[in-house]
């Protein structure tokens, strides 16, 4: 039965992104820069934080929540590094952007995971 609970929940927080990263990529190209950048950078922050605030297991369901909860911290991280670059810096050159959003996911990952 916790499998399933665990499958269950997994799939509401699914469901619950799906619809917050709808509303947001509907107002994104409309909102200004500072405010993609506190989405982004926030978001990071703020899941990064919920993964410290899960209790610290060797294995199990918690330990698997952390891992995917830090995994979306990454994943904002890399947001976080892409806009800052394209929009604040104003580059247009594709390795640059890829360049900040892949180091600012790391960074994050190897503080999370160290």
């Amino acid at each position: 039965m916790p499998v399933v609970a665990e499958v269950l929940a997994y799939v509401g927080a699914v469901l619950a992104l799906a619809g917050v990263l709808l509303v947001v990529t509907n107002a994104w190209s409309n909102l200004d820069t500072a405010y993609r950048i506190v989405i982004s950078g926030g978001g990071a922050a703020a899941l990064a934080g919920i993964g410290f605030a899960i209790p610290e297991q060797r294995s199990g369901v918690l330990l698997r929540l952390r891992a995917v909860v830090w995994l979306l911290a990454s994943a904002a991280a890399a947001v976080f590094g892409v806009v800052v670059m394209r929009d604040a810096w104003g580059t247009g050159y594709g390795a640059s952007i890829a360049w900040s959003g892949a180091t600012c996911a790391l960074v994050l990952s190897a503080a999370l995971w160290c």
